[in-house]
């Protein structure tokens, strides 16, 4: 198409998805190649007429040495001829990748999207403009369909997310590149674009041309196919909005699903449920596979009713019962302690924020201590206690004496009270031995508890602060 032409069709995509508005801020994301260069150069052509602001981001990845170099320079260059605002970020993507355990790609693009939100919320932009076109809509597409996907992942790149905007998607490459030599636009090329050792690369040189050659527009049909994924999926979008409301409790970085009422859904809802739930707990969407989900489909079928399972960005799913809890992973740290209960003394557990108060005291203010009893307090009568008190967390071997006088294992009392399993090290135990005698809010061996034949007394206390 000649240059009129793509420059209709461009705003013809930026009137479809209302993308611009009169005294919009655009910052425009430029690496240098052909397809940001086009775009800035198409966005101060009618940056007059349409009273826009332009600015212009940069990120050096620090993965092509000298040519990346080049193209920094090159896009400072020329926003500093053109006079547009330039910001240049460098980042050691590789180095990132390596400490997340991530790919090239997956980490570039996080950190792009990072630095994107921190410039316009500085710089105060109303609107991102990306240039991703056709071709890449359709080499994303397949890429989600190789790696399973459903209609949401099908609906491909969105032209408008929040106030991200890709005026481009409606073109092709080639009517980019003739659009470069018409306007004789400048641009780098990127060495990395070629190589095979990226998948977008294998099928963007390889699985297109082939798709080509087996139906002549083939591409074009992947691009339209997105349009009416996307279509279907916002309407579907809102029957899972409905249901989310139902099913998913947000609290905080942790998400809950209800079991039973999961259960209820139809099997297209309930992978919906999962697929939601992942994504929120994990932040992103992205790189959220079909397989993800069966895993956790088919677990949930298992009659197991405790169980975890390790899930992309370091979510963890864990099976408590009747809830599915999807949270980040973390280091679990058992209560402090020991603390030997030999004195009277005060201690400041600061790793579990915690105020230990031990009493030593005589039977006769016993009356006194008892109106103030609670959860967090005990109240023991001294010549009852056999061997050396500790409060420590768990150990093999641990039991309790029920008040019936029968003796349970304290991982059966927790399964029996339903304590997770990720809480249990972190519990503060009051125990003789391998005996537990107090766990503040769940159990109390009432045998050793003080009272008006008591001749001296233990008080401890425990307080958060």
């Amino acid at each position: 198409m000649g240059s009129k032409q793509f420059e209709n069709v461009v705003w013809g995509t930026i009137n479809r998805y209302t993308m611009l508005e009169p005294g919009d801020r655009v910052l425009v994301g430029v690496s240098g190649g052909a397809d940001s260069m086009a775009l800035l150069h198409y966005l101060m052509a009618i940056a007059a007429e349409k009273t826009l602001t332009l600015g212009v981001v940069h990120v050096h990845h620090g993965i092509r040495g000298v040519e990346a170099d080049r193209d920094a320079a090159f896009v400072a260059g020329f926003c500093q001829k053109e006079k547009i605002p330039c910001l240049v970020e460098r980042v050691d993507v590789p180095a990132l990748a390596k400490m997340r355990g991530e790919s090239l790609e997956t980490a570039g693009r996080e950190i792009r999207q990072s630095i994107f939100k921190r410039v316009m919320q500085e710089k105060q932009y109303s609107k991102l403009a990306l240039a991703h076109h056709g071709d890449d809509q359709a080499e994303t597409l397949v890429m989600r369909l190789i790696r399973g996907t459903g209609l949401a992942g099908a609906a491909g790149i969105a032209p408008v997310m929040h106030r991200c905007i890709r005026p481009f998607l409606g073109v092709r490459r080639q009517d980019i590149e003739n659009y470069c030599a018409d306007q004789k636009i400048d641009y780098c090329q990127d060495s990395t674009n070629t190589s095979l050792a990226y998948t977008r690369n294998q099928i963007r040189h390889q699985v297109m041309p082939l798709l080509e050659t087996c139906h002549r527009g083939a591409v074009d049909h992947l691009i339209d196919f997105t349009d009416r994924s996307r279509e279907g999926a916002d309407y579907l979008n809102n029957q899972i909005q409905e249901t989310q409301k139902r099913l998913l409790q947000i609290d905080g970085p942790a998400v809950r699903l209800d079991i039973p009422g999961w259960q209820g859904e139809m099997p297209f809802m309930q992978n919906a449920m999962l697929h939601r739930a992942l994504g929120c707990a994990a932040g992103s969407f992205v790189d959220i596979e079909r397989r993800h989900i069966d895993s956790l489909a088919q677990k949930l079928l298992t009659p197991q009713t405790t169980w975890n399972m390790d899930l992309p960005y370091g979510v963890r799913a864990a099976r408590r019962y009747q809830t599915l809890i999807f949270s980040k992973k973390r280091q679990k740290a058992s209560f402090a302690g020991p603390y030997p209960i030999t004195r009277s003394q005060m201690i400041f557990d600061s790793r579990d924020q915690m105020v230990v108060t031990i009493l030593m005291k005589s039977g006769t203010d016993l009356k006194n201590n008892q109106k103030k009893k609670n959860n967090s307090e005990i109240i023991l009568d001294y010549g009852r206690i056999k061997t050396r008190l500790l409060l420590r967390s768990r150990c093999t071997g641990d039991y309790m004496i029920l008040n019936q006088g029968s003796h349970k294992k304290l991982k059966k009392f927790f399964i029996d009270q339903k304590v997770d399993r990720d809480k249990r090290d972190t519990l503060p135990l009051l125990a003789m031995g391998p005996e537990i005698i107090w766990i503040p809010g769940l159990f109390c061996n009432r045998r050793y508890i003080a009272d008006a034949q008591s001749k001296k007394i233990i008080i401890i206390e425990l307080e958060k602060v």
